[in-house]
């Protein structure tokens, strides 16, 4: 469900079986209008293409990806840059752990830590989208140097 620029993921679809909330950057909704226009303005952002009423798979997105990337890329490998990107630019670590999902390991501290750090994490995932952004802007200029 997406409301006031927040992604709340249930958490009978989350692996650690917790309500997971991902806040949505501007260029993140541009994105996702574009890509619902694009789509037919279905309910799903990726629609099978075999079946009108189903969507593709992580297999397929893995295909997808494999068609450019192959060794290179996996969509679970997204995450790494989504935790070492933040770090490498002073965001606070629990707050990059929840914004993965992470469930907290030392027992004691998981009783008591349950913040979801949400304005950190609207914070960072702005800044975030800023920051991949701005290489996407650029990406196009740098491939033609290198082909010259």
């Amino acid at each position: 469900m997406i409301s006031k620029r927040l992604w709340v993921i249930p958490a009978e679809k989350m692996k650690m079986r917790a309500t997971h909330i991902v806040s949505l950057s501007d260029w993140t909704l541009e994105l996702l209008e574009s890509l619902h226009t694009a789509t037919g303005h279905g309910c799903y952002l990726f629609p099978s293409r075999t079946h009108s009423d189903g969507h593709i798979s992580e297999n397929t997105a893995g295909k997808i990806i494999n068609v450019g990337y192959k060794g290179i890329a996996t969509p679970h490998g997204f995450r790494s840059p989504a935790a070492d990107v933040p770090n490498e630019n002073g965001f606070p670590p629990d707050v990059i752990e929840r914004q993965l999902a992470h469930v907290e390991q030392n027992k004691v501290r998981a009783a008591y830590h349950r913040t979801e750090y949400l304005p950190q994490r609207v914070e960072m995932m702005q800044w975030y989208s800023g920051y991949l952004r701005e290489r996407y802007n650029t990406a196009p200029a740098l491939i033609d140097a290198e082909r010259s």
